[in-house]
């Protein structure tokens, strides 16, 4: 996936809102933000910036197109933090045959 396409994904799939929202967390215009998602212009790196801090993705995820996805951990708190670090063992321990 690309920038357009990422972008795209986590604004209706993970965070559910509509381009005009996305565009008033980013600081920019919806235009410019449809621009993004059609391939039609790409982000400076400034708006990279906005788009990694409004969707909690990394710089890296957005960039490269192999790059795997990855959560942020900007503006979470110690139960969303807690939650997360079980899940993230439990799947460990899984994968590593620890747990059927």
């Amino acid at each position: 996936m690309d920038i357009a396409e990422k972008l795209k994904y986590h604004r209706k799939n993970v965070m559910d809102l509509k381009q005009k929202e996305l565009a008033a967390l980013i600081g920019v215009s919806v235009a410019t933000l449809k621009k993004w998602e059609n391939r039609e212009n790409v982000p400076n790196v400034n708006h990279l910036i906005m788009i990694e801090m409004a969707c909690n993705v990394s710089l890296q995820y957005l960039i490269y197109d192999e790059h795997p996805e990855e959560l942020s951990l900007i503006g979470i708190g110690d139960e969303e933090y807690l939650i997360l670090d079980n899940l993230i063992n439990y799947f460990r321990k899984k994968n590593e045959g620890e747990i059927e």
